[in-house]
């Protein structure tokens, strides 16, 4: 199923993966599990998720582009959405 505005999901267990999926991913949906992180280490990745600016290097906005174009089929008219990795073209 796809969900329109959801760039990429994931369930982070530590802060590099958090990191990460911001970064190379331009992760957009943050999902934690309160069974394995536990209340301190939730706040830590929450926090280095919000602290992690979405990558635009060249080689991250080329991906990008590359999958919403991919994705715009699916998604209709609202495709035209407003992103970070657009805007640093």
């Amino acid at each position: 199923m796809r969900i329109k505005f959801l760039e990429f999901a994931a369930l982070y267990v530590d802060t590099c993966a958090a990191r990460i999926a911001r970064l190379a991913n331009n992760g957009n949906v943050l999902a934690l599990s309160m069974r394995y992180t536990g209340e301190p280490l939730g706040n830590e990745i929450v926090d280095e998720w919000l602290a992690t600016a979405p990558s635009i290097g060249p080689r991250r906005v080329e991906f990008h582009c590359k999958t919403e174009g991919l994705d715009r089929p699916y998604l209709g008219p609202s495709a035209d959405k407003t992103n970070p990795v657009e805007s640093a073209r």
